[in-house]
């Protein structure tokens, strides 16, 4: 009896029963949790997300998946997921500051975003404006990684407003997976996972 019992603890969570834990940390689902369910598992099989609990959820609730007809669906707004081997064009670090602030919820404001990647020069540059102060910063090049070091900046930047919450993330070497919380989900959300998120900056 105690055998078994003792199993049952150790058992890894079911998919499902992620979804409702990451939904007690306040992370929010654009279709029922029965549908997100559905949809992830029409990507990979149960066994993936339940050998390693979260390491393959969080991921996929932040990736943008395209479904058969074309349209873009990303499963939680609180999750963003990107291949750190995304600059393909000169407007690619426009999305991502747009995406850090589609995440922030607007809570990390930054306007007139601009940016150009030149890779005949091999240079690039982000613009942009953040409470009132105009910042233009040089890009390292390198080929079509992202500069985390531009992140890291903007994470600080973000960090030292007067918000509460800060961006966090998980870096694998060639994706990230990034939430925006405070100092009491981001404990919360460690307990859960067995790769600790850290605070970007």
């Amino acid at each position: 009896m105690l055998s078994w019992l003792r199993s049952r603890r150790q058992a890894p969570p079911r998919l499902e029963e992620q979804l409702r834990a990451l939904r007690g940390l306040g992370i929010t689902y654009e279709l029922d949790e029965e549908e997100v369910a559905e949809v992830l598992l029409g990507q990979f099989e149960r066994e993936l997300y339940e050998e390693e609990p979260y390491d393959l959820l969080l991921p996929m609730l932040g990736t943008d998946l395209v479904d058969e007809d074309g349209d873009v669906l990303r499963l939680s707004p609180e999750v963003w997921s990107f291949d750190t081997e995304c600059i393909f064009d000169e407007d690619a670090y426009t999305r991502l500051l747009r995406n850090m602030v589609e995440l922030s919820k607007g809570k990390f404001a930054l306007r007139g975003i601009e940016s150009k990647v030149d890779f005949e020069r091999e240079e690039a540059f982000v613009s942009f404006v953040h409470e009132g102060e105009a910042h233009r910063w040089t890009v390292a090049f390198e080929d079509d990684w992202v500069d985390f070091d531009l992140l890291r900046k903007l994470g600080k930047l973000a960090a030292a407003s007067a918000s509460s919450k800060r961006y966090v993330y998980w870096n694998d070497g060639q994706s990230v997976t990034m939430l925006y919380c405070d100092n009491d989900t981001l404990k919360r959300l460690n307990k859960l996972v067995k790769k600790p998120f850290a605070v970007l900056g």
